[in-house]
């Protein structure tokens, strides 16, 4: 990898995960505030699950916008002519951050930061894996691989929350 590569990767990372928080509508909160005093299973269930198609809804929408938007910001901000693939390619992030946002969430206000922990390290590890073989066994297109290395890792790290918390997380 070479430090333009890297540094598309990074501007890639900033410009999608600034588009996460928009699709949660800050709802997350909701998690943290009002889920932690219900004690009934399918009510958080429940709960959960709209906010999930929520995030999910507004991401599909952000998705979309990005899109739109990959030419122009393609050309200005990367100024490289694949950076436009890049970006469409990276705007799969925005459900996954979001998804691994109220997952967070969840875990944080029901007190079950091992399980979370557990999530969170699978996520680090299968990134961390991906890109050491990527040093040591070079892949041409490094930047679409290491998009794609984040992409795998959130969906890794959100179906592991998903099956970790399946009482409270399964859809309703």
């Amino acid at each position: 990898f070479g430090t333009e590569v890297y540094g598309t990767w990074s501007q890639l990372l900033a410009v999608v995960s600034l588009a996460a928080p928009a699709a949660l509508l800050g709802l997350n909160i909701m998690i943290k505030r009002f889920l932690v005093t219900e004690k009934e299973a399918r009510l958080i269930r429940r709960k959960i699950s709209a906010l999930v198609f929520l995030s999910l809804l507004v991401s599909v929408v952000l998705i979309f916008v990005l899109i739109g938007l990959a030419h122009p910001l393609g050309g200005s901000l990367f100024k490289l002519p694949s950076a436009v693939g890049l970006l469409v390619l990276a705007s799969a992030f925005i459900p996954l951050l979001a998804l691994n946002v109220i997952y967070s969430d969840f875990f944080i206000a029901f007190g079950q930061l091992k399980k979370w922990a557990a999530a969170a390290l699978a996520r680090d590890l299968v990134e961390l894996a991906l890109i050491a073989g990527a040093v040591f066994w070079p892949v041409p297109q490094a930047a679409f691989f290491l998009v794609a290395v984040m992409i795998i890792s959130l969906l890794a790290a959100n179906v592991l929350a998903l099956v970790i918390g399946w009482r409270y997380l399964a859809p309703a």
